[in-house]
């Protein structure tokens, strides 16, 4: 029984003598204030800002074919009528699948950017926490609350801006 004890209070002190170091970073944060996720994020909004410029063109134009389709129908018979409605028709729904497959690929530029950069910050992160010998990092949208002192993620995104261009 005392081999026990002796045992067990000796695995106490092992366990209360060993300091682990936690920390927990935003990523939020560091994909949109590092100087990589700051380019990314441009680059994006640049290429949906031309789309939308595109597109906004192209709706202006239908919309200028149905209201002149609406102010002839008086004139044109019934079934050239039906034969301009249907290639409206027909033009409006290339117009609404082009523009969701434009939104999509952007949407998969997107996160296919951006899992690249984050394939590359988990190295630096990596590293950061061997050098400062932290034993674990959280994500703060994981966790519940925690100490300011505990968030490193000032230092990951000077860390970026310094490693990743």
């Amino acid at each position: 029984m005392k081999k026990y004890i002796f045992f067990f209070y000796i695995i106490l002190l092992t366990f209360a003598n060993s300091e682990q170091k936690i920390a927990y970073i935003d990523m939020k944060e560091i994909l949109n204030t590092s100087s990589a996720g700051v380019n990314i994020t441009k680059e994006i909004e640049k290429k949906i800002k031309e789309e939308n410029k595109k597109y906004n063109s192209i709706e202006e134009q239908l919309k200028k074919e149905e209201k002149d389709l609406s102010q002839k129908k008086n004139i044109l018979s019934k079934e050239e009528f039906n034969k301009k409605l249907t290639s409206l028709k027909i033009k409006v729904d290339k117009y609404n699948k082009d523009k969701n497959s434009s939104l999509n690929s952007l949407n998969k530029l997107k996160v296919e950017r951006t899992s690249n950069l984050i394939s590359k910050i988990n190295p630096i992160i990596a590293n950061y926490a061997a050098d400062k010998n932290i034993s674990i990092i959280i994500r703060k949208d994981s966790m519940i609350m925690g100490k300011t002192e505990l968030d490193i993620s000032s230092d990951i995104i000077n860390l970026i801006d310094k490693n990743i261009k």
